[in-house]
């Protein structure tokens, strides 16, 4: 649930960045997918999260193509403050009820419907319309 509180959604119209050669340079601030090559692997769609980890760990990050947002903002930060707030407010409750709530997984596979974006499943977004 803390990355609620982290995660910068796009809001802007996507924008398509291309080169060949393999010399786009990564920008860790910049949400977006990115067509890479990291460390010698094969070459793949991954998210900004998962190039951020290969660059601090000095690992090369070859870019060929990249679909990415340069207008984004912590959109989810409120819902984050609030349900942690309410989340908080019932573990401090006496009443059973409230602990019971908490105990109930209301989610399909046990998470906030949040998106899997790791490179063993790299996902090609879709162009803005």
């Amino acid at each position: 649930m803390s990355a609620a509180g982290v995660v910068d959604v796009g809001l802007s119209g996507i924008e398509e960045r291309r080169d060949p050669a393999g010399t786009l340079l990564f920008d860790k601030k910049l949400p977006g997918y990115w067509l890479a090559r990291i460390a010698g692997a094969e070459e793949r769609w991954t998210c900004t999260p998962t190039g951020a980890w290969a660059v601090e760990r000095d690992q090369a990050v070859a870019i060929t193509q990249a679909y990415v947002w340069t207008t984004h903002s912590r959109a989810t930060e409120t819902w984050y403050e609030r349900l942690r707030g309410t989340r908080t407010a019932l573990y401090d409750d006496t009443a059973p009820a409230g602990r019971l709530v908490l105990g109930t997984d209301l989610t399909p596979h046990g998470t906030a419907g949040l998106s899997d974006c790791s490179p063993s499943r790299p996902m090609r977004p879709q162009p803005s319309l």
